[in-house]
């Protein structure tokens, strides 16, 4: 139990003109207050249903509403999908598919709401185990009606995406921080189930292998030049943290080898994706389309000569440095000003805000990160900083709010935990005869 979750005085119940306040009380009033939040965000999401999502076609649905119907009808064994959008949300989608195309929209749609709270709900424990109550709380918040609500009855992967990242994110920096086998066989589940989610989280793991490569040699460097120096704990952490590097990525390939394996039977290629093989090395939505117009990409590989298909090789040959820096400043324009007229930047700006000014009256002999904290600190900045330039690099092809949106929760988090570390480690603020 948390020490705010204590009862601040427990006083006799004879006691006149007191009032008795447990630890029971506040909970069941926590209870009935997250209760209360469900249900506001349960009936905005029907709402929504009932007034905005009036269509499959709305939202990008429609293509997930086919797959979903394609694989109740072929097994998901046999149809693994159009290698644009991922199996793993069809797949959960096809347990409610009917044969009435009307009747399975409408459950469609009550399915995204349902998985949006039970994924909401997951995000609190996750919260709750990892901040502080207040903290915790806040963030919630802003997921349920920030970050959710706006998709909570449009069948999409996102959602489940967001809630996914997140965790992977989280679990491989618990590999960093205390590595073991279990902690490195649960990362590479997630990273592997995230993945068949959406494409997008494979960077993730290659970003995990290359810090965990780097922090190995590290660690390893220093066992050996200074053994004397080392504990018998301290000098094990790189072997430790080696296998433990070595079983994520094995579970993760076991997790995604029938997905895989099958691209490579059709495609030619293990990680086959129409948007990062083709579509993000065009110079617009209409070569794009073009392509997938005189190609089936979700059939077979273009049998085209290689100089006249998009890709990273020939984009590099065909423009110069100043194109491609074009196209990243105009990109990072577009992304910066998404975000800024979104309310969760408020957040972000206040949060940072915040951290910098407790870091300047932290105590110089407290630190804040921890063991494993700086590597934890690089993988999870080389994260933010590979994903924000993809995104921008894809803003002249293509681009929709899911981008960004991807990387709020896992700022937030990452900001309110360090706000929480830096005020651990910082001197009470005095107001009057009170220290906070």
């Amino acid at each position: 139990m948390r020490s705010e979750d204590v009862a601040a005085e427990t006083v006799p119940d004879n006691s006149p003109g007191t009032v008795v306040t447990s630890g029971r009380a506040r909970r069941t009033w926590l209870v009935v207050f997250w209760l209360g939040v469900a249900a506001v965000y349960v009936w905005a999401a029907v709402q929504q249903k009932n007034d905005v999502n009036l269509s499959a076609t709305a939202g990008g649905q429609y293509p997930y509403l086919v797959a979903a119907e394609l694989m109740a009808k072929e097994g998901g064994e046999r149809y693994y999908g159009d290698r644009n959008r991922m199996p793993l949300y069809p797949a959960l989608l096809s347990i409610v598919h009917t044969d009435h195309w009307d009747e399975f929209v409408d459950r469609a749609s009550w399915f995204a709401i349902i998985s949006s709270t039970l994924a909401l709900v997951g995000l609190g424990v996750v919260f709750h185990r990892c901040l502080p109550t207040v903290s915790a709380a806040a963030l919630l918040l802003v997921a349920a009606f920030i970050v959710f609500l706006d998709k909570a009855s449009f069948v999409q992967a996102e959602l489940l995406y967001y809630s996914l990242l997140l965790a992977s994110w989280l679990s491989l920096c618990r590999v960093f921080i205390r590595p073991s086998v279990a902690r490195g066989a649960a990362a590479g589940l997630l990273a592997g189930v995230t993945f068949l989610a959406k494409a997008s989280a494979l960077p993730m793991l290659v970003a995990f292998v290359a810090v965990a490569a780097v922090a190995v040699a590290v660690l390893a460097y220093r066992a050996f030049r200074r053994p004397a120096a080392m504990t018998g704990g301290a000098s094990r952490t790189w072997s430790t943290l080696a296998l433990s590097s070595l079983v994520v990525v094995a579970v993760f390939g076991i997790v995604v080898y029938p997905y895989c394996s099958d691209s490579k039977a059709r495609f030619g290629r293990y990680f086959y994706n129409v948007n990062s093989t083709f579509f993000m090395w065009c110079d617009s939505w209409d070569q794009a389309k073009g392509l997938a117009d005189r190609h089936a990409l979700d059939d077979a590989f273009p049998r085209e000569s290689d100089e006249r298909l998009p890709s990273a090789a020939t984009y590099w040959q065909t423009h110069t440095t100043r194109q491609i820096a074009r196209r990243l400043t105009a990109g990072f324009g577009t992304l910066s000003g998404r975000a800024v007229r979104n309310p969760y930047f408020k957040y972000i700006v206040v949060m940072v805000a915040f951290c910098v000014v407790i870091a300047a009256r932290r105590r110089r002999d407290r630190y804040p990160i921890g063991h494993g904290g700086w590597v934890v600190a690089t993988f999870s900045l080389l994260l933010g900083v590979g994903y924000s330039c993809a995104y921008a690099w894809y803003a002249q092809v293509a681009f929709g709010e899911r981008f960004v949106l991807s990387l709020v929760l896992p700022t937030l988090f990452a900001l309110l935990w360090l706000a929480s570390k830096l005020a651990a480690a910082s001197p009470p603020v005095r107001m009057g005869r009170r220290s906070v």
